[in-house]
C-alpha cells in the first residue's frame, strides 16, 4: 500500500567541478575598489583638515602689554610740537602787548594825540622782558614734516627750496641791481657746471638700432621676473668717434609669464639703461630679439610629456576598472548595484582630479650667457659718454 512504503533517503549533492588555481573569488574586485575608494576618502579627509588653532593662553594680569616700538617716538614728537605751540602762543601774546605799549594811542577828547612815550620809558619797558630768540621757521617746518612722516606711506619726498625763493630771500636786504646781478651769475654758473665748462650736445640713435647684449640671470616662463643684460659692443654716434653707450652697460627689463599653449618663445621687454658712471636712461619697453631677429627667446623647453602620458595611462586604467565592474543584464542584485555605483563615482572623481594634469603648459628656460638683441623702437637722444653730468652724491 502507498502508506506502507518506506521513504528512500535523498543523496547529498556535492560539487565535483574542478577548481581552477589562481581564480579570484566573485567579490574580490568589488572589495578592491571599495578599499581604494576608502583610501582616497581618508587621504582627502586628512590632507584637507586644517591644523587646530591654538587657544590664547590665559596670561596673568600683571603681564605687560606689547608696546609698539614707534609709539615712544610718536609721543616724543607730539610733546615737542605741543611745547612749541605753547611757546609760540606766549611769544605772540608778548609781541601783542609790546605793540600795544609802544604803539600810537587813540586821540583824546580834544582831538590831539597824546605825546609819544619817551625813549627812557620805552627802554624801561623793553628791559623788563627778556629778549626772545629769533624763531627758526625752517627747523619748525622740518619737525612738522618729521611728525607727518610717521603717518605717511613708504614714499620718500624731499622738500627743497626753489631757486626763485632762494634768490628772493637773498635779495630782500640787498639792492635790486645787486640781486639781479647775482641771479644772472648763479644761472650762468649752473649751466657751465652741468656741461663741465661747455654746453653738451645730444646725439641721436635712430630707430631700428640693435644693442648686442648677453643675459646675466636665468629666466623661467613659470613666473614673471626681472631681466638683467650687459652690453657687449660699443655704440658710437654717426661720426663713428663719439662713444655713446660703452661695453658693460646694464640693460634692465622684465620677462612675461607664459599664458597659453600656442606660445613658442618667451617675450622680453626692456625699460632702463644704466651706464658704468651712474648715468641712466629710461627706455620705452624696447623688445628683446634672438640672434636671427625673431621677437622672443627660446633656449630649453620642457613639454612634460612623461607626466602627460603617465596621467593618461592612469585615467585609462581607472576607466577600465569601472567598466569591468559594471553589471550586465536586467536582473541586478543590490550588492551589484552598490558596487557599480561606487566604481562609477570613484572613476568620475579620479578623472576629474587627473584631468588638470593633462593641460600643462610647457616650461621655457633661458640660461645665463644667452645672447639677446635689444631693438630700439624709437629714436634715443644721448650725450657723449665723456660729457655726462656728475651724479648727486
Amino acid at each position: 500500500m502507498p502508506g506502507n512504503e518506506e521513504q528512500v533517503p535523498v543523496p547529498q549533492v556535492t560539487d565535483k567541478r574542478p577548481k581552477i588555481l589562481g581564480l579570484l573569488p566573485k567579490n574580490a574586485q568589488a572589495r578592491v575598489l571599495g578599499g581604494i575608494a576608502l583610501l582616497m576618502v581618508l587621504v582627502m579627509t586628512f590632507s584637507g583638515r586644517k591644523a587646530p588653532q591654538k587657544r590664547p593662553e590665559n596670561r596673568p594680569a600683571t603681564a605687560q602689554a606689547t608696546i609698539d616700538p614707534n609709539q615712544a617716538r610718536i609721543q616724543e614728537y607730539r610733546a615737542r610740537i605741543e611745547d612749541q605751540a605753547r611757546q609760540l602762543a606766549i611769544e605772540e601774546a608778548q609781541l601783542a602787548q609790546t605793540k600795544q605799549v609802544l604803539g600810537v594811542r587813540p586821540a583824546g577828547p580834544t582831538g590831539a594825540a597824546p605825546p609819544p612815550a619817551s625813549p627812557s620809558s620805552a627802554g624801561l619797558l623793553l628791559a623788563e622782558r627778556p629778549a626772545q630768540p629769533e624763531k627758526n621757521w625752517i627747523e619748525l617746518d622740518r619737525q612738522k614734516r618729521e611728525y607727518q612722516g610717521l603717518y605717511a606711506s613708504n614714499i620718500a619726498l624731499t622738500y627743497r627750496q626753489s631757486r626763485d625763493a632762494a634768490h628772493n630771500d637773498r635779495g630782500e636786504n640787498k639792492p635790486k641791481a645787486q640781486a639781479e646781478t647775482e641771479v644772472s651769475e648763479d644761472s650762468a654758473g649752473d649751466e657751465t657746471a652741468k656741461s663741465g665748462g661747455k654746453l653738451s650736445k645730444g646725439h641721436r640713435i635712430f630707430e631700428g638700432t640693435v644693442l648686442e647684449t648677453v643675459l646675466t640671470n636665468r629666466l623661467d616662463s613659470s613666473f614673471s621676473g626681472p631681466v638683467n643684460c650687459m652690453v657687449t659692443t660699443d655704440i658710437y654716434a654717426r661720426d663713428h668717434r663719439t662713444l655713446l653707450i660703452p661695453q658693460g652697460t646694464r640693460v634692465l627689463g622684465e620677462v612675461r609669464k607664459l599664458e597659453s599653449m600656442g606660445e613658442q618663445r618667451l617675450a622680453v621687454t626692456f625699460h632702463r639703461l644704466i651706464m658704468a658712471d651712474g648715468y641712466s636712461v629710461s627706455l620705452d619697453q624696447f623688445k628683446g630679439l634672438n640672434q636671427i631677429g625673431e621677437t622672443g627667446l627660446r633656449d630649453q623647453v620642457n613639454h612634460h610629456y612623461l607626466q602627460i602620458f603617465g596621467v593618461s595611462v592612469a585615467i585609462g586604467a581607472i576607466a577600465g576598472l569601472a567598466r569591468a565592474n559594471a553589471g550586465e543584464g536586467v536582473d541586478v542584485s543590490g550588492i551589484d548595484a552598490y558596487e557599480q555605483g561606487v566604481s562609477n563615482s570613484l572613476a568620475r572623481t579620479s578623472l576629474h582630479i587627473l584631468d588638470r594634469y593633462l593641460n600643462v603648459l610647457p616650461t621655457f628656460t633661458i640660461r645665463e650667457g644667452h645672447r639677446i638683441k635689444v631693438y630700439l623702437s624709437q629714436d634715443l637722444m644721448l650725450p657723449a659718454y665723456g660729457e655726462h653730468p656728475v651724479a648727486d652724491q
